[in-house]
């Protein structure tokens, strides 16, 4: 293979990997969230505070019952 061809190769390689970490980041705000959180609310909607502490109390004592068995 020609040097100028593994160059080209070498830089669209390069190119696609780099761009498909972008992409995986900014696809979906949830994941962002869910990285360091275990619920997720969105952004979008009022979601009242009893059922917000509500989601997460079920979460977190869901994730309990699993770590016990």
């Amino acid at each position: 293979m020609c040097l100028g061809k593994r160059a080209v190769l070498l830089a669209a390689v390069a190119g696609a990997l780099l761009s498909a970490s972008v992409a995986r980041a900014n696809g979906d705000p949830a994941s962002d969230y869910l990285l360091t959180q275990n619920v997720f609310l969105p952004f979008t909607q009022t979601i009242p505070v009893a059922q917000s502490a509500l989601e997460v109390h079920l979460v977190k004592h869901s994730f309990l019952a699993v770590l016990q068995l």
